[in-house]
């Protein structure tokens, strides 16, 4: 009989914990919809949450920026030579490695050697003035023609990414001071 009363005891004991429980649970629940709310209505933020995601953007960025210091900074070297050189100095230009590796310039270099192939062998059999040689005199200078046209385009694309890239340093520094003070703040 002792032992029933007391079992009945632990059972009251262990409901009413539930039970107080329960509502605990309820208004933690409610609580936390609460701070949620004051948080959204007062524009507060997760700081740690924030705290992380800046990291993640400063390193980001400043790994942007890396890569586009470098880049702008190839680009730089390239126009310092070419500005050497100078804008007529075809030949002087025709040598930049930038502009040797150029597929449009290799393939236009080949055209030029047979041009001057097919030249060469015409004036061993026919002379200056011969109709063919006439030919292909003009076709290897319509050929030349165009390989300077394409170092030209090539030296102005350049000039352009030059531009565009010391802008991305500037946007990306920029962006980079923006983090910073966000990530003082």
């Amino acid at each position: 009989n002792h032992m029933t009363a007391k079992m009945g005891i632990t059972q009251k004991a262990a409901g009413w914990l539930n039970t107080r429980l329960s509502d605990l649970r309820v208004r933690l629940d409610e609580s936390e919809g609460k701070l949620q709310a004051y948080r959204e209505q007062e524009n507060l933020i997760d700081v740690e949450g924030v705290v992380g995601l800046l990291t993640n953007e400063l390193e980001q960025t400043e790994n942007q920026l890396v890569v586009s210091r470098n880049d702008k900074n190839k680009l730089e070297s390239i126009m310092r030579v070419i500005n050497e050189y100078g804008r007529n100095d075809l030949s002087s230009l025709e040598s930049i490695p930038e502009i040797t590796s150029h597929k449009v310039i290799q393939n236009v270099k080949v055209e030029v050697v047979s041009a001057e192939r097919k030249v060469s062998e015409l004036s061993q059999v026919y002379g200056f003035k011969h109709p063919k040689m006439i030919a292909a005199k003009a076709e290897l200078a319509t050929v030349k023609s165009n390989l300077s046209k394409q170092v030209r385009s090539l030296v102005t694309g350049i000039e352009k990414e030059v531009k565009t890239s010391q802008s991305n340093v500037a946007a990306l520094e920029r962006e980079l001071t923006r983090i910073r003070a966000e990530y003082q703040t």
